[in-house]
């Protein structure tokens, strides 16, 4: 069985919306409230992304989900969407935004009753660089 998906283009931004399939998350996964992760469109290096996981430029970004979010339109209300270093899991590796609703009515498109957000923000920032990089020695 495969999750029901669909990919929104905005002017801003890629929006892809992943239905959960409860045969294969665990209890938990399944009824935790969605979460939205978000990339810059620059080049991914995996090096980089996880050497700079907490200097995510999120107040930037955030700014940009909610332009993006109103352009889809996806009708929920982004004042209640928050960051969470830990929203992936249980490590700082995954961090994203915990959205406020379970359910996703997209008329037409269909209806999304447990789901995570995967958004590209064109020209957005990948690190914030306010803040201090951890530093790593070459192995």
């Amino acid at each position: 069985m495969t999750n029901k998906r669909l990919t929104i283009e905005t002017s801003g931004a890629t929006i892809n919306i992943i239905e959960r399939d409860r045969f294969t998350e665990t209890w938990r996964d399944y009824d935790k409230k969605p979460r939205c992760y978000v990339w810059g469109d620059v080049e991914f290096n995996a090096i980089e992304d996880l050497n700079n996981r907490t200097r995510r430029p999120h107040a930037v970004w955030r700014k940009g989900l909610i332009q993006a979010f109103v352009e889809a339109p996806l009708l929920f209300d982004t004042g209640e969407m928050r960051w969470y270093q830990y929203a992936g899991c249980s490590c700082p590796c995954s961090p994203g935004f915990i959205l406020p609703h379970l359910t996703l009515d997209l008329g037409d498109d269909g209806i999304f009753r447990r789901y995570d957000l995967n958004v590209t923000l064109h020209g957005a920032p990948t690190v914030d660089e306010t803040k201090s990089g951890r530093l790593f020695a070459d192995a």
